[in-house]
């Protein structure tokens, strides 16, 4: 903030005036500031990856050297994971709320997100997956109708998803690598999540 006491030995009765928290001091006879009187200010952008991941706080203009807070919240399903672009301005970019000093020119950082999948305990309900192990393909069964289903993998990530609205489905593994996968079948009553092993 730009005020008289940042000029405590400035003469402001005879020579000098300003504008406090716009304008350095400028001369008197000057009547009002110039352009070179007001502080060069600088943008912060903030970009959300993806969009539907979350919002950003802190973006706007600012002047060299101010010291900024920013900070990333999630939406629901997702999970805040780093900032990223002119991170070396940051204080801290792998946290959701971060300082930044402003520099001498503008500079544009990104909140990254994930989807998160939350796996939760096994429910067998009346869905069955088999065969397990599966090398090729594997079929969902269940007495509710199955409106989608969704295969995930150990890290929580999404790597299938089809609509179905039936109450069989069939989908191929034969693309996935050897590992452990959870098969979430969706229906009227809620979410049965089952275990398989696929294997090369």
């Amino acid at each position: 903030m730009i005020i008289k006491k940042t000029f405590k030995e400035w003469d402001y009765e005879a020579i000098w005036d300003i504008i406090e928290g716009e304008t350095y001091p400028y001369f008197q006879w000057q009547e009002e500031p110039g352009g070179h009187n007001y502080p060069h200010r600088y943008e912060i952008i903030l970009i959300v990856n993806p969009k539907e991941g979350g919002v950003v706080y802190g973006e706007g203009i600012y002047e060299e050297g101010e010291e900024v807070e920013i900070a990333a919240e999630a939406k629901q399903g997702w999970e805040f994971i780093e900032w990223t672009g002119d991170i070396k301005y940051a204080d801290n970019p792998e946290q959701a709320s971060a300082t930044v000093t402003m520099p001498a020119e503008d500079i544009a950082l990104t909140a990254n997100f994930k989807d998160v999948v939350y796996v939760k305990d096994i429910v067998e309900a009346d869905v069955k997956v088999f065969p397990n192990p599966a090398r090729n393909k594997i079929f969902i069964k269940s007495n509710e109708l199955i409106k989608q289903i969704r295969l995930v993998n150990s890290s929580g990530q999404v790597v299938k998803n089809i609509a179905v609205d039936a109450h069989r489905a069939k989908l191929n593994v034969n693309s996935l690598t050897s590992g452990i996968y959870f098969v979430q079948a969706y229906s009227d009553k809620g979410v049965s999540t089952l275990r398989i092993k696929v294997f090369r």
